[in-house]
């Protein structure tokens, strides 16, 4: 009857393997930067403060990342968006000041970044992202509001003879932005997703009306949708101005209308209007959209 033979394989921290000599004078710092499951992280930049000089390394696909240093101690940043500029969504930016560093020595060490459960990605922002170690998320995405229309202030003929009127028009409101959620939605583990965050739109400028001109106020802009990955929502539509037409003595008045509106997102900016002080009138211009957003929660 033959005999089970048990065997354990043992893995050899790479400093026993090859091992590093201390130099004279300086202190040699190995790092091994993994995440909060224990698997190195490659292309992480690594900024290392030693005294007055700083240096910035990335970690190579082993995680490792070596500095020499003389100062005594330095002061550490590992990053959490990696040097092709993608973002690490579920883990945090790791420092650690007064980092011991004594010279004549080697310093092995490991550095195990934190995990991050929710991120958030705020209105203008754009880019790329990555998870590393979580495979679900809830995805709460705000587009942009709206911009308001601007107002019209001034006068306007009627008629060869008939004089002129005052003109006070308002424009219209900026619409809501859409808002969406999307929960428990599988996330593949360093796969590249694209983002953007966005932006409320401007408010439409206010105009003065002259006797013998058609004069419209600005239109807001349309506020800016949001996506994440395959995920969107759309943005609120600008209100359009106020508007004081004149055209072969016919001449008509008219206030600006509402953006396109939706529910969920950036708030729309407020109308523009003409308001009186003291017997005088002035228009204002129509308000900015409510920002966008992105808001992520990550689950194991």
């Amino acid at each position: 009857m033959g005999e089970a033979i048990l065997t354990r394989t043992t893995t050899i921290p790479d400093e026993i393997l090859n091992p590093i000599n201390p130099v004279p004078g300086a202190c040699i710092l190995n790092f091994k930067v993994v995440d909060s499951d224990n698997k190195p992280v490659g292309g992480m930049p690594v900024t290392c403060k030693d005294g007055s000089l700083t240096y910035t390394y990335n970690t190579n696909d082993t995680g490792i990342v070596r500095f020499t240093t003389n100062s005594g101690q330095c002061n550490l940043t590992f990053s959490n968006t990696l040097n092709n500029k993608v973002r690490v969504l579920d883990h945090a930016l790791h420092t650690h000041n007064m980092y011991e560093a004594p010279v004549g020595t080697v310093v092995n060490d490991t550095i195990k970044l934190n995990y991050l459960s929710s991120a958030t990605i705020d209105s203008g922002q754009s880019g790329n992202a990555i998870f590393l170690t979580s495979k679900f998320a809830d995805l709460n995405l705000g587009a942009g509001g709206g911009g308001g229309g601007g107002a019209v202030n001034g006068q306007l003929r009627w008629g060869s003879d008939e004089g002129w009127e005052s003109v006070h028009l308002s424009g219209g409101g900026g619409g809501r932005g859409q808002g969406t959620h999307h929960n428990n939605i599988a996330v593949e583990i360093n796969h590249v997703y694209s983002y953007y965050s966005g932006k409320g739109g401007k408010g439409g400028s206010w105009a003065m009306s002259t006797e013998y001109a058609t004069t419209s106020g600005g239109t807001g802009g349309t506020g800016g949708s949001s996506y994440f990955g395959s995920y969107s929502c759309i943005g609120g539509g600008g209100g359009t101005g106020g508007k004081a037409r004149w055209e072969s003595w016919n001449a008509s008045k008219q206030n600006g209308s509402p953006g396109a509106s939706y529910t969920g997102g950036g708030y729309g900016g407020s109308a523009g209007t003409c308001k009186s002080s003291v017997g005088s009138w002035s228009a204002f211009s129509g308000g900015d959209g409510g920002p966008g957003w992105l808001r992520i929660t990550m689950r194991k």
